[in-house]
């Protein structure tokens, strides 16, 4: 699917046939960043002048101090970037890196009903009139989240951690929750007909080149999709690189891509 409105040209390299293409609506796409602590002062007003349309904002991770987070766990720029979203009239989401809330080991079903309280309580103080996108549980930290002997037990223990963060976020009102994960997991982890059917939203990080060169990174050169019981699934967010510029932001950015 096109991402812009505008001229391409693709050429077949078996025969170096080339031909030119005009894209003048793309379709339903919307461009977004996800942002934390480490991404500094945002100016919100200038990204969306750039033709951003959304944020993904973090939560925080585990429920321990951090040099980004504060004694809960909780982004320390999380009120801030809120804010910042509403007075630019964006709407954003919010993501929660899940992780252990010890220095090591597995994270819990007692952690993850902590995590969630704590996150959902945080979320209840603030302004919410652009809070139009899910909270996102961000599936990445190998070692705190798969444990078992074999890949089905791996699926299953995950899950078990998954559907009690996602079941307390419920239970405290908040039910558009969508996941996080990369394509490998998506692949080993995420296969389970529970991901498929109980979440509003499936955001794949899958980068298929480098912004700032623009070469193709090896294996990751196509639309992402994953496979679950013969089916082929897409994900409507995509996240297709961690390097890029735009106005609002010093440094490097992810960026995003929402299909509606």
């Amino acid at each position: 699917m096109p991402l812009k409105a505008g001229t391409v040209t693709i050429t077949n390299t078996k025969n170096n046939a080339a031909m030119f293409i005009t894209i003048t609506d793309p379709g339903n796409v919307e461009v977004g960043v996800d942002v934390s602590y480490h991404n500094g002062n945002v100016d919100f007003n200038k990204m969306k002048a750039a033709g951003v349309d959304f944020a993904i904002i973090r939560g925080g991770n585990t429920l321990k101090k951090l040099s980004t987070t504060n004694s809960d766990g909780i982004d320390l720029n999380l009120k801030t970037n809120i804010d910042k979203a509403e007075a630019a009239g964006m709407k954003y989401g919010v993501y929660w890196y899940m992780n252990a809330s010890s220095n090591s080991g597995l994270m819990t079903t007692d952690q993850a009903s902590a995590q969630a309280t704590m996150l959902a309580t945080y979320l209840s103080q603030y302004k919410t009139s652009q809070f139009t996108m899910p909270i996102y549980l961000d599936l990445e930290q190998t070692s705190a989240l798969i444990t078992g002997s074999n890949a089905s037990e791996k699926v299953a223990n995950l899950q078990t951690i998954v559907e009690t963060f996602t079941n307390t976020l419920k239970a405290y009102g908040y039910n558009n929750i969508g996941i996080y994960s990369s394509t490998s997991w998506y692949k080993n982890y995420l296969q389970s007909a529970y991901y498929v059917t109980n979440f509003n939203s499936l955001w794949q990080a899958h980068y298929g080149y480098n912004s700032v060169t623009g070469s193709s990174m090896t294996n990751y050169t196509t639309i992402p999709s994953y496979t679950y019981n013969g089916v082929t699934y897409y994900p409507d967010l995509w996240q297709t690189g961690s390097d890029f510029k735009i106005d609002g932001i010093s440094g490097y950015v992810d960026m995003n891509y929402k299909y509606n």
